[in-house]
Parts: structure tokens; sequence; C-alpha cells
């Protein structure tokens, strides 16, 4: 603040807001930064989680990321995922191949699903024997969702909000709520459909306000 400011340089906070504004105005102080302490909104980073991520479970599991990078026939003809798809790749992929690996849930329900699905399952079949509970909420699958693909459990073909509560209560500790977003152009605002309690009232509004401040990156 402008007062936290002035005790610093041991000036009036008046004295102090009016230099700054020549300073500005003089084109010498380009421009102002300011940093969120997240836990403030609720949001935990957990800088060492994620560390343990990349210096443990990458090195342990990638090794075993064996997708092909080209598709090996149609998209609509695809029973196995591959990586240079044109919406789940590089990084994403591999990064969700080795958290799967590393968490081991016991249902995944994923919002949004294509390709992304398609891993999924193939790391559930190969490294799970199936036993992950693996549902797809996308109310227009590709062809090859439709078709069925051994290890997913069940493709719920209706848009998200139309779901019960209850379809979400069933996860605990462990499982994972996957949701795909597209970045867009919008109004701004948040419509909540639904009876969702106060709980998550405010948990969607704290997830809104982490999407906006980390959209540019």
């Amino acid at each position: 603040s402008n007062k936290e400011l002035a005790a610093r340089v041991g000036l009036a906070p008046s004295s102090c807001h009016e230099r700054v504004r020549r300073l500005t105005q003089a084109g010498v102080l380009r421009a102002f930064h300011a940093e969120v302490e997240p836990r403030a909104l609720g949001i935990d980073f957990d800088d060492a989680s994620h560390l343990r991520v990349l210096r443990t479970y990458f090195p342990r599991y990638i090794a075993k990321y064996d997708y092909a990078e080209q598709a090996p026939s149609s998209d609509e003809d695809l029973s196995r995922f591959y990586t240079q798809n044109s919406q789940f790749s590089w990084l994403d992929s591999r990064a969700l191949f080795v958290l799967l690996r590393a968490w081991k849930p016991k249902r995944i329900i994923e919002v949004g699903s294509g390709y992304s699905s398609l891993l999924i399952a193939d790391v559930n079949r190969r490294f799970f024997n199936g036993s992950i509970e693996f549902t797809c909420v996308e109310p227009y699958p590709r062809e090859f969702l439709k078709r069925g693909v051994n290890g997913i459990g069940q493709l719920v073909e209706r848009q998200v909000q139309e779901l019960p509560a209850t379809e979400f209560q069933r996860l605990g500790p462990g499982d994972i709520l996957f949701i795909e977003a597209t970045r867009m152009k919008g109004s701004k605002a948040l419509a909540l459909t639904g009876q969702l309690g106060d709980v998550m009232k405010e948990s969607a509004q704290t997830a809104l306000s982490w999407v906006r401040s980390h959209a540019p990156d």
C-alpha cells in the first residue's frame, strides 16, 4: 500500500503518493506488480507437492509412456490414444499419465471427454486391470466413445448441469474430478444452476477468480 511504501522510504504518505505519481508520468515507473497470497483465496498451490511430481513421479513413471506420436488411422476409427492429437497432447498427456500412475484413484469422473478419455482408459486397462471406476460426461461424444472403449465404465451423454449432485458425491479422498475447459471470450459472468449449497457456490466463485488471474498464462 502507499502507506507501507511511505514508511519504507521515510516519507509522509502524501509526499510518497505525489512522488510515485510524478515518476509514473515521467516513465520512470512503468508498471506495478501485485502478489496475491493464494491461501487467502482458499487455494493452496502446495509447492512441495509440485516438486514431488517433477522430481519423483515423473522419473518413476514416464518411461512407460509409449503412445504413438501420430494417429494410426482416422480419428473416427480410434481405439487407442496417440500423442499429437489436436486437443490433448504433449505435456498435458504426459502429466496425466504420470499422475494417474502415482495417485491410483478408485474413481474418475471426466467432464468433457475425448482424446484424454482414451489415455485414461488405457492406463486403467494396462496398470490397474480395469479397477478404476471411470465415468465420462460428454453430451456430444465422438464416434470412438459411442462405440465403447475398454477401460471406460460409463458414458453419460448429458450436459454436466443436468446431472444430480449424487453423481459427484460418490467421489472420495484420492478420487479425481477431471474437467476439460476451453478459454474463450465471454461476458465475465458466472451462472450457477441446480441446487448448489453455499460451500459449492463459494468454491465456484473462488475457482473463477483463480482462472481469471491465470488466464494470461
